[in-house]
């Protein structure tokens, strides 16, 4: 159960890091924040598949 939320978490920091960049030019730091989530929770993704 804690997969799919962190895949669903994860692929929508993703989208949001896409959107950041292309729709607000100069938002550096909603950029990196959206990116680093995406990251955080596809790491917390990959250890539950991992574990399982």
């Amino acid at each position: 159960m804690l997969a799919k939320y962190n895949l669903a978490l994860a692929t929508l920091f993703s989208v949001l890091a896409l959107v950041s960049r292309t729709a607000f030019a100069g938002n550096q730091p909603l950029l990196i924040e959206n990116g680093a989530l995406a990251v955080l929770f596809g790491a917390v993704q990959t250890y539950a598949w991992l574990s399982a």
